[in-house]
């Protein structure tokens, strides 16, 4: 039997359209910047072309026409890398397991990859971050309302009959393992808080002292607390600044 999406809340991966990190993907695909034209205060990173290369494949592209500078980063069209370096959709997005030098990055990734999708079905993505041995930063272990639900409470489930208050909670899973660093998360709702909702949100191990929430309108948020704020290997909120978090930067990059 064929599952029909009455409200068009499921949109196929392949039609998706998503913006990534310029440099995370070329790097990804063993390519390199080979060089960065700085001009003027056309940018606030003065960054006004960048070119790039992947294999025999070179490619210049412009500030304003090509891409876009959010956090210091290039913020590109993916399917524009798929045209010009031949790269597949996987290739040419961010996914689990990726490496980023700043785990503001893996943030950004995340976000990218979710924050728009968060929006179009109406219910909240998440992953914890993980620090790799190299000092580099991934984010793994993606979820989603949807799942949540269907592990926790009720298996009847879909992403048309969740109720409100399901597609408002997401549970994120790994994060007792050591090597995780923090947790991100989605809010999709208009009328919703645009921080941290609820104390749950604050609630993490011992050994994670940070979490991340991008917002409805494309903020990505930061908490943070001093290692030991809690036990080592118990759990709490204590540390973290509650309802106070720190705007990092807008995904979409507004102001």
């Amino acid at each position: 039997m064929r599952y029909i999406d009455p409200w068009g809340l499921s949109i196929p991966e392949e039609d998706r359209d998503y913006e990534v990190m310029l440099g995370a993907i070329i790097a990804k695909n063993g390519g390199e910047i080979v060089r960065i034209e700085h001009g003027g205060s056309a940018d606030l990173f003065g960054v006004v072309s960048i070119t790039v290369r992947i294999g025999d494949v070179e490619e210049t592209y412009r500030l304003g026409r090509d891409f876009r500078m959010v956090n210091e980063r290039a913020i590109i069209d993916h399917t524009r890398l798929m045209e010009d370096f031949g790269l597949t959709q996987i290739q040419a997005t961010h996914r689990t397991g990726d490496r980023f030098t700043r785990i503001e990055d893996a943030a950004m990734a995340f976000g990218l990859m979710f924050y728009q999708r968060s929006l179009d079905e109406r219910q909240e993505w998440g992953a914890s971050i993980r620090k790799n041995a190299d000092g580099t930063y991934s984010f793994t272990g993606v979820t989603n309302s949807l799942t949540s639900t269907l592990t926790w409470r009720r298996r009847d489930a879909t992403l048309d009959n969740l109720m409100d208050w399901e597609r408002s909670h997401v549970v994120i899973h790994g994060i007792q393992r050591p090597d995780v660093v923090a947790t991100i998360h989605t809010h999709w709702a208009h009328l919703a808080t645009r921080e941290f909702t609820y104390t749950v949100d604050y609630i993490q191990p011992s050994h994670i002292n940070r979490i991340f929430l991008v917002n409805q309108i494309g903020d990505v948020l930061s908490s943070e607390r001093p290692p030991g704020s809690v036990p080592a290997g118990e759990s709490g909120y204590a540390g973290f600044p509650h309802f106070n978090p720190t705007r990092l930067f807008n995904i979409r990059g507004r102001g």
